[in-house]
């Protein structure tokens, strides 16, 4: 049986080890990465001490039959214990770790190719901009984020992808320590860079968003999150209405408790919830709380909220609402409602994230898979359509599958490390059945 992994960063990582893990002799695991480093993706690619993971190392396993595997690893390398928000670079290193152990106990044989997918046919015959190919047995899209927006054109001054460049180089060349630099963007990346930013003593950020606020902070030592049994009842809404009033009465019942373990026992019932909320249900949750959800639930390290906080008590980051629209003659154009104004920007560094929308995300597999009719957008256009144990809807579903962010469509919640996880080890035991039954 030859599996085919499109995509090596974290989603493909743990599926090729949670395969491997599971598969027989005389099997093949491939893994397909374009770039020369694997486990990586966007989110593990930084170099930067600061740039930490969200969540702390107790919840981080990338093995769901192992739950403290990482915190294991930090402790044999002296890095850190359950509660560490380890750099993201060492947990980069992590999953290659786990990858070559998968790959030495596995009685599979494991390929890596450096390339891309450029298409797939009905034969499952996976090709390569290389030219070469493979004809698989089961294919699992491990894509990762689509494409991330920018706000501003590209030009002098702006930064388009922080992650992918040395942002201290960039510093220093436009000699911008000193000057108004702009972050466009709060969320989870900003974050990273405001905090980068101030290693190199920069000390004249802005950081503009539509909320106006970065993410709430993790707690150095999380509790756990509430029970299913305790917060089972949502799965009886199904429009925003039902579905906002019975949150607001589950933190009313709980608000002897820390509002986190609330925001963390709500994703229970996500996936039992969201494939029964109409599409027209899903754009009001949008519209009325998706801004205050990834705020709440999306949260930062302890160690960044630090920084941040810092910096705004001593005047040297200011935090805007308002939505980023240009960028010329060194200053950026900003509007809010009808309000417009401009600031001072030295340097622009974009942060907005990546699109949701299937047809955004730039990814040639994806859009191979679209046209052809291989496969079809998930519910109000985000990731692909995919049953809730990852098949992809349309003529492969039995043989092709998702795990990841490209699940959001059916799952919503399905990019952090607990979720990709189970995802994996979700799909990895049907692929071994669907064996099973036709051997």
């Amino acid at each position: 049986m030859d599996t085919v992994i499109v995509g090596g960063g974290a989603g493909g990582v743990i599926s090729a080890l949670t395969v491997l893990r599971r598969a027989r002799a005389g099997d093949r695991v491939h893994l397909v990465e374009r770039s020369e480093r694997i486990g990586e993706g966007v989110a593990y690619s930084t170099t930067v001490p600061v740039h930490r993971v969200n969540v702390p190392a107790n919840r981080m396993s990338a093995r769901p039959d192992f739950p403290d595997h990482f915190v294991r690893y930090l402790e044999a390398a002296g890095l850190g214990s359950s509660y560490t928000y380890a750099p993201r670079q060492v947990y980069g290193d992590y999953l290659r770790h786990s990858l070559d152990a998968a790959v030495a106990g596995s009685e599979a044989d494991f390929v890596l190719w450096h390339d891309a997918v450029v298409a797939l046919d009905d034969s499952l015959e996976v090709r390569f901009a290389s030219g070469e190919s493979v004809v698989a047995d089961h294919v699992i899209l491990a894509v990762g984020h689509g494409a991330f927006s920018v706000p501003v054109p590209a030009g002098p001054g702006v930064v388009t992808h922080p992650w992918t460049v040395d942002v201290g180089e960039i510093v220093a060349e436009y000699d911008a320590r000193d000057k108004p630099i702009v972050v466009v963007g709060t969320g989870l990346s900003a974050a990273d860079v405001v905090a980068e930013l101030d290693t190199y003593g920069c000390r004249d950020i802005t950081a503009i968003s539509q909320r106006g606020r970065f993410p709430e902070a993790q707690l150095a030592e999380p509790e756990p999150p509430l029970l299913y049994e305790q917060v089972e009842h949502l799965t009886e809404a199904t429009t925003a209405v039902d579905i906002i009033r019975a949150t607001r009465l589950l933190f009313e019942r709980y608000d002897d408790l820390d509002w986190r373990r609330v925001v963390d026992g709500l994703r229970h019932v996500i996936p039992d919830v969201w494939p029964r909320v109409s599409d027209a249900e899903r754009e009001k949750l949008f519209r009325r709380v998706l801004l205050i959800w990834e705020q709440h639930r999306n949260r930062m390290p302890p160690e960044t909220a630090e920084v941040l906080q810092r910096l705004v008590d001593d005047g040297s980051l200011r935090v805007v609402s308002g939505r980023v629209h240009d960028y010329a003659d060194g200053v950026v154009s900003v509007r809010r409602f009808d309000e417009r104004w401009t600031e001072p920007a030295h340097l622009v560094i974009c942060c907005t994230g990546p699109s949701r929308y299937a047809r955004k995300m730039e990814e040639p597999l994806v859009d191979q898979l679209l046209d052809r009719g291989y496969a079809r957008p998930g519910r109000t256009n985000i990731g692909l359509d995919t049953d809730l144990e990852g098949r992809v809807v349309g003529p492969l579903q039995d043989r092709l599958w998702a795990v990841g962010s490209v699940r959001r469509g059916s799952n919503w919640e399905s990019f952090n490390i607990t979720e990709i996880r189970t995802q994996a080890e979700v799909v990895a035991s049907r692929i071994v059945s669907h064996q099973s039954v036709t051997a």
